[in-house]
């Protein structure tokens, strides 16, 4: 059996005030393996070995800016630049607070 749903536990602030240190996440693996992920979606993605969850906010192709909703916390882009297709895990579609 195979799923395309996976859950995940924020520990970062980056995302504040929406998705919050403690929260969870339903990320949809398939959706991005069928089309491209779009500007203003939430995404988890690989950088340094970590898993990350950004916001899409320029779209270059096969890379993609990405940056937190707290930009005063988030380690993103503006720091080690644009992430590739191949690094997105998939679409953030469900938060549980």
């Amino acid at each position: 059996m195979v799923f395309f749903l996976k859950r995940f536990r924020v520990s970062e602030e980056s995302m504040l005030p929406g998705i919050k240190p403690g929260d969870y996440i339903i990320v949809d693996t398939l959706r991005y393996k069928l089309r491209s992920p779009k500007n203003g979606d939430i995404i988890v993605f690989r950088h340094d070995g970590m898993e990350m969850v950004k916001r899409i906010s320029a779209n270059d192709g096969g890379s993609y800016t990405v940056l937190g909703d707290n930009l005063n916390k988030s380690v993103d882009s503006r720091r080690f630049g644009p992430i590739k297709k191949r690094d997105v895990v998939g679409k953030v579609i469900w938060i549980a607070k």
